[in-house]
Formats: C-alpha cells, structure tokens, sequence
C-alpha cells in the first residue's frame, strides 16, 4: 500500500499539525491579531517547477495591502516586492491571520494538495516558514518566506 500524502494526513488530523521524518507539519499558520498590527513578509528563496507563492488571510478583518482593503491575499515570489508590509484592520477581537503556501501550475492556483505542508519555526518577532508544494515529495525547500510581526498594541 502506498504511503499518504502529507496532504491526506493533514486532512485526517483535521488541520493539526502531524509528524514527519521527526519534524512537525502545518497545513497553515494561525496568529491572533489586532487592530493595527503590522506584517512584514519576505520571500527568502523559492525553488521547483512550480511558481511559488503565499496565501494570507484574515477573518474578522481585512488586510491593507498596496492601498487596498481585502480579505485575502496571495503573493507572489516573482512579483512581490523583496518586502511586502501589510496592515491588519480588525474591528472585531479574535481576528485570525491565517498563512499557507500555494503554486501555480499551468495558470492555476494550488494549495493543500498532495505532498503541500510547513515547517514553522516561531522565533522573538518572526516566523519563517519553510514550504512544499504538492509536486512530488516533500520539499520544505519549495519556498522559504520570514514573516515579521509589528504590534503596537503590545507596548
């Protein structure tokens, strides 16, 4: 029988993190945020077939990204700027700030697909996230993004 995917083993843990080769895997990040907080998002390296991105999402709140309000966001490696900063505007509390990697195959986006997972590594005011896309075996070397964290509210 063939071994599963990360992807089918993150489905059966029901979003927890699972086990592999010693090291634990996320489907996702997930940061409470407030009102005022600010992201900062570098791309370190991508590599692979596929281009390399990464979803942002807030519920209960909107992202300020490039002068413009939204939801949700993917960002590109190839087209981002070397530092994205993007504001959170949560006029509700227990806003949630939600990341995961994604790729674009043949002109469509792709995430949580097959071998697609996380390595976090939560550090003082950052975070980097060491990702595999879904092509072929698992690779937390697809993409590397440092996520930084300003927080005015917690001065």
């Amino acid at each position: 029988m063939a071994e599963k995917s990360l992807s089918e083993r993150l489905a059966e843990s029901k979003g927890q993190p699972i086990e592999y080769e010693g090291r634990a895997v996320h489907a996702s990040y997930h940061r409470e945020v407030h009102s005022g907080d600010v992201l900062f998002v570098r791309f370190i390296k991508s590599a692979g077939e596929a281009r390399q991105g990464l979803s942002i999402s807030l519920k209960k709140g909107a992202l300020r990204v490039n002068e413009q309000s939204l939801r949700d966001v993917v960002l590109w490696k190839d087209t981002a700027p070397e530092l994205v900063e993007i504001v959170c505007q949560t006029p509700k509390q227990g806003a949630v700030l939600s990341v995961w990697n994604a790729w674009d195959r043949s002109g469509i986006l792709q995430a949580w697909l097959r071998n697609a997972g996380m390595l976090v590594e939560e550090q003082d005011d950052a975070v980097i996230l060491r990702c595999s896309d879904g092509v072929g075996p698992p690779d937390f070397g697809d993409l590397v993004v440092e996520l930084k964290f300003v927080c005015p509210h917690k001065n």
